[in-house]
């Protein structure tokens, strides 16, 4: 993890950040651990949690080499609602 973390960022609300045009939604496995996780990851943002046990997150697009890199791939559905949902049809 090389680049710099634009300041926006950081400083955001989740409101703001889940309105730029790189951030994209996700689906992850909640917990307390995953939640520790991502804490000071300024690129990751955890949106509604659902039944506790999931999490609707918010990742700026640009930067999914970087979250796999901190996290693996165990805890992102790489497959955003927009594909799913033309899979369907």
């Amino acid at each position: 993890m090389n680049r710099q973390i634009p300041p926006y960022e950081s400083e955001a609300s989740l409101k703001e950040f889940i309105q730029q045009p790189y951030v994209i939604r996700q689906y992850t496995k909640y917990n307390a651990s995953f939640a520790n996780r991502i804490k000071n990851i300024p690129y990751i943002r955890i949106g509604k949690i659902i039944r506790g046990e999931y999490a609707i997150i918010y990742v700026d697009s640009r930067r999914v080499r970087d979250i796999l890199e901190l996290l693996g791939t165990s805890y992102i559905e790489l497959f955003p609602l927009a594909l799913r949902t033309s899979w369907k049809s």
